[in-house]
């Protein structure tokens, strides 16, 4: 407890102020880990940190000695010299996700040397722009083999070998261990995905593994950054955090704000410091702001410019984010705010997405804030040593997907939004947590009507919470309504109607399914655990189940469901009609069914 509070609260309270850093606070905040070493990382971002007072510098430096076993071994190979590196990104993940554990370790190998130069394969050249940084796109087979036929010193290969639909190219492992085979890199380190960890499978110096001794196959600082901060840290590598800028970012930074202003009305000629604000999410529609909610995006803005910025939103070319709802959104701001607002350029006008995300990209780099909601661009920002601020919507990722190491000007912006928009409630963060906190203790049957309107809430947890709360109350008259439920898009709502009619109603009325049935569903929300091994133990009593998660609204699950299913036709199919069949969880891990 005490090294995760150490990690979670007191090294990003010391680090987002190393200037105001106190010796005897740093003394006493590191005795309370249970091993002092578990302290090393926070100690050596003070050490490096440019603002940290002498003395604390001073004294966290001798406090390391001898934490970073292989510090030593690295700078025997490769001390003194530039480095030539292989980096295959061949996993097709987020693009977020790409950022966080690629893009520090490629600024800390750049930063540590001035002739480090590094060959990067990646389906995303368009976020790369670096003059050491060579990019090869998976749709030049040539090129790649070229690369393949050279000596580098190290080798960065990001594949995952679980789930081989989730690569660019699966044909290219083969090719890269023939080339681990005769090349031999002295630093040849693999990542695959895992269940959303990014951690590191094998990182290996001069032939000797060191990912276990060093847990960096582990992520032990509850956080998405943790892996690639702590192996830049054990390399001894040059690590930014906050707004530190050491040099030449490796994120794409092609002049883009003069053209962003050029046709807005205002005189630019005294320019204001501008802030970009992407207040829209692809992905999520719950992770962004709604038109029905543009009231609290004009308070947002208008909060923005009489902070003396000037406003560049962000149009996403989808639905969500069209270059038509920024213009509506524009249009309601009174002519004098108005004047100190512009629209970034919109991608569905753009000759291709890769010239669009570039565009975006770009713009992060060079603007004096960052406001957005959760998603790639708050990592953009960060890489960037950007000041950010962090929109929290109702389905933001939780803390371990936010920055770590943030300054003081890159933090959340709690911004309070009307609540009478809540019908029914859809609350940004930290409101969504009361509402969760009420729901889950909740068992007054007056609260039955209101909990059926709360039930409508697009927020899903919120939802679920409301339906969990009905579910206590085990009103005869809701049976009707649990078993309706059956039928609901998200496995996770069939799950608990599934667990409320097993619990509350046994009898058999109102077409309740069978228990064994329901037992299935149930199952289904135990994914990726034990789940698919209970499914299996059920048979032919949990297809149902199988067969309405075919059609659910999580396209994870919908495959899951689909393998599932083909693997039992083959089996009825067999001559004697049994046997059993293997299915892949979500974690990657085989089950039999």
């Amino acid at each position: 407890v005490a090294n995760t509070l150490f990690f979670t609260v007191i090294g990003p309270l010391l680090l987002a102020d190393p200037a105001a850093c106190d010796l005897d606070l740093l003394q006493r905040a590191c005795a309370l880990s249970i091993e002092p070493s578990s302290a090393r990382y926070v100690l050596n971002l003070l050490a490096e940190h440019a603002a940290t007072p002498p003395d604390v510098r001073s004294w966290a430096t001798s406090a390391l000695s001898g934490w970073f076993p292989l510090r030593p071994v690295w700078r025997r190979l490769f001390g003194g010299r530039g480095l030539r590196l292989l980096c295959m990104q061949n996993i097709a993940d987020g693009q977020g996700d790409e950022m966080v554990r690629l893009v520090p370790l490629l600024h800390a190998l750049f930063n540590d040397h001035p002739e480090t130069r590094i060959t990067l394969v990646t389906d995303r050249a368009y976020l790369y722009d670096h003059p050491r940084l060579e990019l090869i796109s998976f749709d030049e087979p040539g090129r790649i083999a070229l690369a393949l036929n050279e000596y580098f010193d190290g080798l960065l290969e990001f594949f995952e070998p679980h789930t081989p639909h989730l690569n660019h190219d699966t044909d290219l492992a083969a090719a890269i261990a023939d080339y681990r085979e005769r090349y031999a890199p002295l630093f040849d380190l693999l990542a695959a995905t895992g269940w959303n960890r990014f951690t590191f499978d094998s990182v290996r110096i001069n032939g000797f593994e060191w990912a276990d001794a060093l847990q960096l196959n582990e992520c032990n600082g509850e956080n998405v950054y943790d892996p690639a901060l702590r192996l830049i840290a054990e390399l001894g590598l040059p690590l930014r955090i906050g707004t530190q800028v050491h040099s030449e970012s490796v994120l794409a930074h092609e002049p883009m704000l003069d053209r962003t202003w050029e046709h807005t009305s205002g005189d630019r000629s005294t320019r204001r410091p501008t802030a970009l604000l992407n207040p829209f999410s692809d992905r999520d529609a719950l992770k962004g702001s709604a038109p029905e909610k543009f009231d609290d995006l004009l308070l947002l803005i208008r909060a923005l410019i009489e902070e003396h910025y000037g406003v560049v939103i962000c149009p996403t070319g989808l639905p969500r984010g069209s270059r038509a709802l920024v213009d509506d959104l524009r249009a309601r701001l009174p002519e004098d705010l108005r004047q100190y607002t512009s629209i970034a350029p919109d991608p569905a006008t753009s000759p291709s997405p890769s010239a669009a995300m570039r565009d975006t990209v770009s713009l992060v780099s060079q603007v004096d804030l960052v406001v957005t909601v959760e998603g790639w661009m708050e990592h953009a920002a960060h890489l960037n040593g950007k000041p950010c601020r962090l929109l929290l919507r109702p389905a933001s990722g939780e803390r371990d997907w936010q920055v770590w190491g943030r300054a003081r000007d890159q933090d959340t912006w709690r911004f309070r939004g009307n609540p009478t928009l809540d019908v029914p409630p859809c609350p940004e963060r930290p409101r969504r947590a009361a509402w969760l906190s009420l729901l889950n203790r909740i068992n007054d049957p007056l609260w039955c009507d209101a909990l059926r309107a709360i039930a409508g809430s697009p927020d899903h947890d919120i939802r679920r919470a409301a339906l969990r709360a009905l579910g206590r109350l085990g009103r005869s008259d809701l049976q009707p309504y649990f078993v309706a439920l059956l039928d609901d898009p998200s496995w996770t709502i069939r799950s608990l109607a599934a667990e409320v009619l097993l619990e509350r109603y046994p009898a058999a009325a109102d077409g309740r399914p069978d228990r064994r049935t329901l037992e299935g569903y149930r199952a289904i929300g135990l994914v990726p655990f034990e789940g698919w091994e209970q499914v299996a133990h059920l048979e032919s009593s949990a297809l149902p189940a199988v067969r309405a998660t075919l059609h659910d609204a999580d396209p994870v699950m919908r495959r899951e469901a689909a393998m599932i299913l083909e693997r039992y036709s083959r089996m009825l199919e067999s001559p004697n009609g049994s046997g059993s069949i293997g299915a892949t969880g979500m974690d990657g891990a085989p089950h039999e069914l």
